[in-house]
């Protein structure tokens, strides 16, 4: 899979997620994740959409300074097939 195919998919995954302005911060942290778990050294990143979405998640709550924070997504991301 070439990047360009992998920054595709990424956006895929990430419209998604709504607009609003801590949604933007953790779709910065999707992208971020996504991109590095599609990467020749993916080390300690999920390789798949759930588990990329709870990760991002725990660094908004740890790295974002937002302790509360819960993900909104469309549930239908979940079913995004992990590129081969």
């Amino acid at each position: 899979m070439s990047w360009r195919q992998k920054q595709e998919w990424a956006g895929k995954v990430l419209a998604h997620i709504p607009g609003h302005l801590r949604a933007e911060q953790f779709r910065m942290f999707v992208n971020m994740l996504l991109l590095k778990a599609l990467g020749s050294r993916p080390e300690d990143v999920p390789q798949s959409v759930e588990g990329v979405l709870a990760l991002a998640a725990e660094e908004m709550r740890n790295i974002g300074g937002h302790p509360r924070f819960q993900p909104e997504f469309d549930p239908n991301v979940l079913r995004l097939a992990w590129p081969t």
